[in-house]
């Protein structure tokens, strides 16, 4: 692979020659992306240079992917770079299985820490209370992007954005996991589904949505989020989605009080109307927490059926049904009262 991404390299920087890859490791965080860090070295003229670089290659399993592929992360990320949402800045990206056997990107390392909700360092209560407040203050960046200036209208696959219904959009992509992919019946997650529709919100406007925002989905260093990670599920969409998904139960860490273990739902929904300029509606945010947890359920579901064909081979997806699964059920249970 260290060959193969030397001579790839070569082929795309201009002028580049002597190409040399070192420090290369693979990296066990997620479930679908295989992830990879390494030093790109080579020559230009009579300079050296180098570059740390992330590399990221499609899933094998198509199942694993979500709604955001590969290619349109990279067309994301390399529009993300003209404005002020941080990012990690792309470098290239191969669609064909010709290099590496599959489809890949490129983009560069951002030094810092990753943090989680259960990390040493969140226990400090300032240190907190300054990462809920940069949190907060970059999502209002990202829905800020103007999405149709910015060219990701491609994001909406040729819909009229003033007859979208992105709430009615998403029942139905998780309906479809739930017919085609459980294994076995869904009693708790259909009449959820059947909750959503009779419950789906009009939105009052759409916005680029991250679709994971929450810890360990940033690069944190010197008081600030450096980059903004893993935008494998975003969407043109309702900005109380993202409100919904980061308040599910199960980003929340050692306190369930705590919005993605950072700070009560009250204070992170004021500080959000304070950088974004934007009511929060209570309402819609639940429906999209109720929805959050479908869709969270639904990649479990798409995971457990690999597993189940053979085609995903991750020994950690035994655990999912028991860890994360059940208690997933549990907490859509809890908030519809069933």
């Amino acid at each position: 692979m260290e060959d193969q991404l030397a001579a790839f390299l070569a082929s795309v920087l201009p002028g580049a020659r002597d190409v040399s890859i070192s420090n290369f490791r693979k990296l066990t965080e997620g479930f679908s992306y295989e992830t990879a860090m390494f030093t790109a070295s080579w020559r230009r003229g009579h300079d050296v240079e180098q570059r740390d670089l992330v590399l990221r290659i499609e899933p094998a399993d198509a199942v694993a992917v979500g709604p955001c592929p590969l290619h349109w992360q990279y067309r994301i990320l390399s529009a993300l770079q003209h404005t002020d949402v941080p990012i990690p800045a792309p470098l290239a990206f191969e669609p064909s299985n010709s290099v590496l056997g599959r489809p890949f990107m490129l983009v560069s390392r951002v030094a810092g820490e990753v943090p989680i909700a259960w990390g040493a360092g969140i226990e400090d209560q300032q240190q907190r209370r300054l990462i809920a407040d940069r949190f907060v203050e970059v999502l209002a960046r990202v829905h800020r992007v103007d999405w149709q200036g910015a060219d990701l209208g491609f994001m909406l696959m040729g819909a009229d954005p003033q007859r979208l219904n992105p709430a009615r959009r998403e029942i139905e992509r998780w309906e479809r996991v739930v017919e085609e992919l459980s294994i076995r019946p869904e009693p708790i997650l259909r009449e959820a589904l059947l909750w959503c529709k009779a419950n789906e919100p009009r939105a009052d406007k759409l916005v680029l949505c991250h679709g994971d925002y929450r810890l360990s989905n940033f690069i944190w260093a010197d008081g600030e989020i450096k980059a903004l990670l893993d935008w494998e599920i975003a969407t043109i969409n309702d900005p109380m989605c993202d409100l919904g998904w980061t308040s599910l139960r199960c980003w929340r860490g050692t306190d369930p009080n705590l919005i993605t273990g950072l700070l009560p739902r009250e204070e992170f929904h004021a500080l959000y109307e304070k950088y974004s300029g934007q009511r929060v509606d209570s309402r819609h945010v639940f429906f999209w927490e109720v929805l959050g947890n479908v869709h969270m359920a639904c990649i479990l579901i798409q995971s457990m059926h690999g597993l189940d064909r053979g085609t995903v081979r991750d020994l950690r997806m035994m655990a999912l049904e028991q860890n994360m699964f059940r208690p997933i059920l549990k907490e859509i249970t809890d908030l519809l009262r069933f």
